[in-house]
């Protein structure tokens, strides 16, 4: 339940900047979830480092970030609960602030307990976790959905039809990655030009791996 905090008059001016080549635009740096519950595993999480995660997603809002980065593999899940908890507690966040998540990587157990641990950037999967996402944080739409890692097997049409169809679906505004050690396509060897950061944001459609041309967040 919304229990109506506001904090938007005591926020402190942070300079912001374009995510990428849409229209975001989030705090120069950004808040990262990976450590926010506490732990890596979700069986050592309790009530009191919930409540000390929250706490700490707050006050990075009131010191002025907008850009919160989070994953689905950030101890299961959890670091998305505690930061959709914040977004419900604190009135008018939603609004201001910029959600990147991360999916892509099945943990070891995933779906059955003797599955490995792998990448896995098919379609059914990263539409699957991008929903699970959603739920996680108890929002509509993710602002910026990024494939965590590179998967050099990956099939550059089974991640367009998914962004394709997430996009067309409203549940992800921007796509990019995260973690690529330099500019890489998986459709070609050739590496696609960057400006500068390891994270590259484009727009969902059929042949998006395939352009000689990507642009870069900080995320």
């Amino acid at each position: 339940m919304n229990s109506g905090l506001s904090l938007t008059g005591s926020q402190n001016i942070m300079q912001t900047i374009p995510v990428g080549v849409g229209l975001l635009r989030g705090s120069r740096l950004a808040y990262g979830c990976w450590r926010v519950a506490g732990s890596w595993n979700p069986a050592d999480v309790t009530d009191a480092s919930r409540a000390a995660g929250r706490r700490a997603a707050i006050t990075a809002y009131e010191a002025g970030y907008t850009l919160f980065d989070n994953a689905d593999l950030y101890c299961g899940g959890e670091a998305e609960r505690i930061l959709g908890q914040v977004l419900k507690e604190v009135s008018g966040m939603r609004d201001q602030v910029v959600i990147v998540t991360k999916g892509g990587i099945r943990p070891a157990g995933d779906p059955q307990p003797d599955s490995p641990g792998r990448y896995d950037f098919s379609a059914s999967h990263l539409i699957s976790a991008c929903e699970q996402s959603l739920c996680r944080l108890g929002i509509e739409t993710i602002d910026l959905y990024l494939l965590h890692r590179p998967d050099f097997l990956a099939d550059p049409e089974e991640v367009a039809q998914a962004f394709s169809e997430l996009k067309a679906a409203g549940k992800v505004r921007y796509f990019g990655v995260s973690n690529f050690v330099r500019p890489w396509s998986p459709h070609s060897k050739r590496p696609v030009r960057c400006r500068s950061w390891r994270t590259r944001s484009k727009s969902a459609s059929p042949n998006w791996m395939r352009s000689p041309m990507a642009h870069s967040i900080n995320a």
